[in-house]
């Protein structure tokens, strides 16, 4: 019996999302309890893709709030950045493909 039962419950994977406020992409607002929530464009875009595919997520703001890019000594900031340490799974925004940005995530 307990073996039936364990196989009604699964495992639902939470993805840690990188974003960068950008209306009318990514639109943070706090609640007078302090707590975030995050509509837009793209936000909407994950919420249609996790329905179907079946996941959790959580969103934060890059650090910096910024797309991502290389200084003079190779090193990314943002979003980016924080994809390249395993920070995040998922980058959330509206960003261009550079070949650059190309080289150093998927």
């Amino acid at each position: 019996e307990i073996y039936i039962a364990l196989t009604n419950f699964s495992a639902v994977q939470v993805f840690r999302v990188v974003t960068v406020l950008q209306k009318p992409f990514v639109i943070r607002e706090v609640d007078s309890a302090g707590n975030e929530k995050f509509s837009g464009y793209c936000v909407d875009l994950l919420e249609e893709i996790r329905k179907l595919i079946g996941f959790e997520y959580e969103i934060y703001i890059a650090p910096d709030n910024e797309f991502g890019t290389m200084d003079e000594q190779g090193q990314w900031n943002g979003i980016i950045r924080e994809l390249i340490e395993k920070r995040a799974e998922i980058g959330l925004t509206s960003l261009f493909v550079t070949a650059e940005r190309e080289n150093v995530i998927d």
